[in-house]
């Protein structure tokens, strides 16, 4: 007689159900150290600033970054030569577009509190959709549209909030994340076929190109000893541009990039927390708000768009 139910195929099917469980746990594990360490960026900048300009401290912090990256690659014997000469075009453009970004960003950075920078920077999620439009042919839902309404209309509730000093900050903060838009669709042609270290190489050793231009340029690379600026200098590189941006990579191997967005969704309250441990430092309550209503419409928007699970090449 022939039992109703299968005792195998119920057994391989609870193996593999908690086989997919474990995996989006990791994936889930790996996504929140990413957005930790990577928040981190707007409170170590913020504070190296304070001590180094902005045309000196460009240079030295994506020359941390690319050197620490290429410490790894060397150590773990990763086959980047390959991947970069496949690759060479859309790893170039995602390094140099990376390099104005962060030039941008980290300039209004001076102007702005940390959280605030933070809660600018999830209108990235609005520049994607744009460009998702425009360059991948992807179609707007009514609740894309809706987040991408609340987004704007927490932008404006953060500028109208802040001072005119502030304002020149905002900008350079929003004109930033343009190119931070591109530097990640620059990346997203290449991901299936490059490592994540190589990936986090390439961006930080075409940000140093960009870095070391703008300070050549400028002729104010200003390179003196201040030992607590220079150690947070080199520690927030190797922990944001790093760390947290390979945790962050490695995650999208085991979880959608929705999922990965709604992390990144977090990235204000722990920068808020890190503001008023190690600065002392505090948004307004208009630019809290404000701050709150751009993080709803990020919510909205990424709850909109189909779940995407970023496959890249493996470590070996």
């Amino acid at each position: 007689m022939k039992l109703p139910l299968d005792i195998n195929s119920l057994g391989i099917a609870a193996l593999q159900d908690g086989s997919r469980r474990a995996t989006r746990f990791k994936g889930l594990v790996l996504a929140i150290g990413g957005v930790l360490f990577v928040s981190a960026n707007f409170v170590t900048v913020k504070y190296v600033l304070s001590g180094y300009n902005i045309f000196t401290f460009l240079p030295l912090w994506f020359l941390s970054a690319a050197l620490a990256t290429t410490v790894w690659i060397i150590v773990s014997r990763l086959p980047w030569r390959a991947q970069l000469r496949r690759n060479l075009g859309p790893l170039v453009a995602m390094g140099l577009a990376n390099g104005v970004a962060a030039a941008l960003i980290f300039s209004g950075l001076n102007y702005l509190d940390p959280s605030v920078t933070a809660f600018l920077a999830r209108s990235g999620a609005l520049y994607s959709i744009i460009l998702g439009y425009t360059v991948l042919g992807e179609r707007f839902s009514r609740r894309c549209l809706l987040g991408m309404v609340l987004i704007l209309l927490g932008v404006g509730v953060i500028t109208y909030s802040s001072g005119a000093a502030q304002l020149v900050g905002i900008l350079l903060v929003l004109v930033g994340y343009v190119f931070t838009s591109l530097n990640y669709l620059f990346g997203k042609q290449v991901t299936k076929s490059t490592n994540p270290v190589v990936l986090i190489w390439a961006r930080s050793v075409g940000s140093l190109v960009v870095a070391i231009v703008i300070a050549a340029a400028s002729g104010r690379f200003e390179l003196h000893l201040s030992v607590p600026h220079l150690c947070v200098l080199v520690l927030g590189a190797l922990i944001g541009p790093f760390l947290g941006q390979m945790l962050c990579f490695y995650s999208m191997r085991y979880i959608g990039l929705s999922e990965l967005e709604i992390m990144r969704a977090t990235q204000p309250l722990i920068v808020l927390i890190y503001s008023l441990v190690f600065l002392g430092m505090l948004p307004t309550l208009r630019q809290g708000i404000g701050g709150a209503v751009v993080v709803m419409g990020v919510l909205l928007l990424v709850g909109s768009r189909p779940v995407e699970r970023m496959e890249i090449a493996s470590p070996d």
